[in-house]
């Protein structure tokens, strides 16, 4: 779980079950699927395939306006000052 940071899961190749707060029931992402947690989610994360494996990318969105920028596409500059600290705390 991620108190203030958002994380983004980019299926890459495979398929991935996405499990939240204790939920019976996951999420199914497939290859080029993206799932995004929001803060305070405990999460995790399951190879759905026996057969095939999975390849993801994880990312860490530190404010919800950064992670709405990414999510939109319309994210363009350096990080702020305040990101930048809270990412390297």
């Amino acid at each position: 779980m991620h108190d203030e940071s958002y994380e983004l899961f980019v299926v890459l190749s495979g398929s991935a079950d996405l499990f939240l707060n204790d939920s019976g029931d996951p999420t199914t992402a497939a290859e080029g699927d993206t799932m995004l947690v929001r803060p305070g989610n405990f999460h995790s994360i399951a190879n759905s395939s026996r057969s095939e494996r999975l390849f993801m990318l994880s990312i860490i969105l530190p404010n919800e306006q950064f992670a709405r920028q990414v999510w939109e596409g319309t994210y363009s500059g350096k990080l702020e000052e305040t990101d930048v600290s809270h990412l390297v705390e």
